[in-house]
């Protein structure tokens, strides 16, 4: 019986890391994709207003 509430004991440990481990991962990957995403639009600002300098008649 004291083996099976190790075994529960480990096994619960197991879950509780790899949920924390899968949550710092998606973290991870949310700061990595929110930052491409402010990126893209700064870049995509600047395109726009070096378009609007170039050809401003339009």
């Amino acid at each position: 019986m004291r083996r099976r509430l190790r075994g529960r004991e480990r096994w619960i440990n197991f879950l509780e890391e790899a949920c924390s481990q899968s949550l710092l991962f998606l973290l991870f990957w949310t700061k990595i994709l929110v930052s491409l995403l402010l990126l893209v639009v700064v870049f995509s600002l600047l395109l726009l207003s070096l378009l609007e300098i170039i050809f401003p008649f339009c």
